[in-house]
């Protein structure tokens, strides 16, 4: 199981390192977009009414904070389409602003964020995968297979690590504000 965990994140690794442009543009629209629709389904799932939809639309501006999308925008039918397009559009002017300040910025720093998250991630996730085996051992004592609750919790932490992955990385690439040369 671990070993097909480091294939897989380290197959992501590569990728993201032999990627050109175009395609890093393509998987951090990508990831901007299944964040997108992650924060409306945990924040709209247990109501459509107008608490929810607003507490949407602060959630999708903490991640996209030139989105565009209010709680108006957020009810009604064909709200996720809504969203994904003003979500492509936030990207597109935020990839325009950092190639605005120097060319080809854009696709550096979604392969920069990209990696960065990569190797932190799989580094807590290999720390706490030794956490579960020593966890695991002890539940000899309640009569439970270790090598399950092993499996299991490291499944459950894997899943984690790819969704931190593509919350950290989007996050991490609207928030970044480049330097300037002094």
């Amino acid at each position: 199981m671990l070993a097909a965990q480091r294939e897989a994140t380290y197959a992501r690794r590569a990728r993201v390192l032999r990627a050109d442009a175009a395609s890093l543009r393509e998987d951090s629209l990508e990831l901007s977009q299944q964040v997108a629709q992650q924060i409306l389904s945990a924040n709209l799932r247990d109501g459509s009414g107008d608490a929810a939809a607003e507490k949407a639309a602060t959630k999708l501006r903490q991640f996209f904070p030139n989105i565009g999308v209010g709680a108006a925008e957020l009810s009604g039918a064909g709200c996720e389409a809504r969203v994904a397009a003003a979500v492509a559009a936030a990207f597109e002017a935020k990839c325009a602003e950092l190639d605005a300040v120097r060319d080809g910025l854009s696709a550096e720093s979604q392969r920069f964020l990209a990696l960065t998250q990569i190797d932190t991630l799989w580094k807590a996730h290999m720390k706490a995968m030794g956490y579960v085996k020593d966890f695991a051992g002890l539940k000899v004592y309640a009569q439970e297979d270790p090598l399950d609750v092993y499996r299991s919790e490291g499944i459950k932490l894997f899943d984690a690590m790819q969704t931190a992955y593509a919350v950290n990385t989007v996050f991490s690439f609207f928030m970044y504000e480049p330097q300037a040369k002094t």
